[in-house]
C-alpha cells in the first residue's frame, strides 16, 4: 500500500476543511518501532511550541513519505517561483 499510488475519494470533515496552521515538526522514533511526526506551533516568543497534530507510523512507512514528500515538493517548485 504504501510504495503505490491509489486513486480513491477522500472525504475530509469540516473540522479539517481549514487545515491547521503549523511552522514547524518534529520526528521521534519510538521504543516500538514507530514514528512520531509532530506538526507544531512554535512561539519565537515564548520559546515554546503546542502539538497541533500527531500521527504515528511504522517505520517500514517512512521512506514513503520521505519520497512521496519529495516528489510533491519538486513538481510544487516547477510551479511556483521562490
Amino acid at each position: 500500500m504504501g510504495d503505490s499510488l491509489v486513486d480513491c475519494p477522500i472525504e475530509v470533515g469540516p473540522e479539517h476543511q481549514l487545515g491547521a496552521y503549523v511552522n514547524a515538526f518534529r520526528v521521534r522514533r519510538t521504543a516500538k518501532g514507530e514514528h512520531v511526526l509532530d506538526f507544531l506551533l512554535y512561539s519565537e516568543v515564548e520559546n515554546a511550541a503546542k502539538v497541533v497534530s500527531r500521527i504515528r507510523v511504522d517505520e517500514a512507512f517512512v521512506p514513503h513519505i520521505k519520497e512521496r514528500l519529495g516528489t510533491a515538493f519538486r513538481d510544487f517548485r516547477g510551479m511556483v517561483d521562490f
